[in-house]
């Protein structure tokens, strides 16, 4: 089960592995229009559902559950984006899926759960938390430092080395391997081109 799907990702990888019986949760409409898009791109079995958190399933058990919620901080006053923003410190949809978790988790099933900053365990029973990798202090101090820097007097110089750098990442990316494909392609445009007859044409949609 991957709660939060977005555009299916851990459902995607789930069913590449040969996971059976994948189903994708998302609250978004559009996530789960994205997520069926993908698994038909892919030709993976995905069941997606659009519900609020683990409502779509309440009545069915998985042997494994994953989620990458909304994880940033809320300012008051910004409005929120939905899969960007996890209330005002950021752990507020986690907190909401840990607490509804084991009644969707078979006996003896696992859920892995992605955060930013620790979670603390004393509010939900029935269930075992813990946080593999670094310290939790460490990561939330690293992932502070990094919105400092982006807002630092540095900035202009930081642009300009990743202007510097695209050069090199696109040879990176003939190196792995990345190239033309003659599968779809859904491309997210900013503005409306000219024609979109000749887009359309082009794409094949």
């Amino acid at each position: 089960l991957d709660v939060g799907c977005g555009a299916g990702t851990l459902a995607l990888v789930a069913a590449g592995r040969g996971a059976p019986g994948v189903v994708a949760v998302d609250r978004s409409p559009r996530a789960g229009d994205l997520t069926r898009f993908n698994a038909a791109l892919h030709d993976a079995a995905i069941d997606v559902r659009v519900g609020d958190l683990v409502e779509p399933v309440r009545d069915e058990s998985f042997d494994l559950v994953v989620s990458q919620p909304p994880y940033l901080p809320l300012p008051p006053g910004v409005p929120p984006t939905g899969y960007l923003h996890g209330g005002v410190f950021g752990d507020e949809v986690a907190r909401r899926l840990l607490a509804v978790l084991p009644s969707v988790l078979a006996p003896g099933g696992v859920g892995i759960v992605r955060a930013d900053r620790a979670v603390d365990a004393e509010p939900f029973a029935g269930i075992e938390l813990s946080w593999p990798g670094p310290d939790p202090t460490d990561v939330a101090a690293a992932y502070a430092a990094t919105h400092v820097a982006d807002e630092g007097t540095e900035r202009d110089d930081v642009a300009a080395r990743y202007r510097s750098h695209l050069p090199r990442f696109r040879s990176a990316l003939v190196v792995v391997g990345a190239g033309p494909t003659s599968r779809p392609v859904a491309v997210e445009l900013e503005a409306q081109p000219a024609s979109w007859e000749a887009l359309t044409a082009a794409a094949r949609f």
